[in-house]
């Protein structure tokens, strides 16, 4: 990850609070994916929070100065933006010589949509399909069933179709 955002000084680490979190979470075996507040309103997406965090602590030990943005609602996902969130992820990675998105490759491209052109945008997943995730909340926490939650690929899926 390091050698994909050359000689950045400044980065910013994006995350998805959505798809994303939930394939990071079935990916490193994480059972409470996140938490729920204010009747659902606010969420913490631990796992994509988690994965930047470790980012964040390599690109600092190598001298990269790095802050994390995880939009949650009332933001879009990165792949459904309207001009408002898009304007968001531009004030957010303003300053930064690179950006690091957390999400699916759809989310990647709606990140780079908001950012000019002159930005180094890396992508920090490698989306090979998608997820059909098996959720459940207690307490606010939302927990991941890796038993019951499948994992599609798209190979897999164009063959079914």
């Amino acid at each position: 990850m390091l050698s994909r955002i050359g000689d950045a000084k400044t980065a910013t680490i994006l995350g998805c609070a959505y798809c994303a979190n939930q394939i990071i979470g079935y990916a490193k075996n994480i059972d409470a994916i996140g938490k729920m507040s204010f009747n659902g309103l606010r969420f913490s997406a631990y796992a994509t929070e988690g994965e930047a965090n470790r980012i964040k602590q390599m690109f600092e030990e190598h001298g990269v100065s790095t802050k994390i943005k995880v939009f949650t609602l009332p933001h879009l996902p990165y792949c459904q933006q309207s001009q408002k969130d898009r304007a968001a992820v531009a004030k957010v990675c303003q300053g930064s010589d690179a950006v690091v998105a957390l999400t699916c490759n759809t989310g990647f491209d709606g990140i780079k949509s908001a950012l000019p052109p002159e930005t180094t945008v890396i992508s920090g997943m490698a989306a090979l399909g998608t997820i059909q995730a098996y959720l459940t909340v207690d307490g606010g926490k939302v927990f991941l069933d890796k038993d019951k939650t499948k994992v599609i690929r798209f190979k897999q899926a164009n063959q079914t179709a």
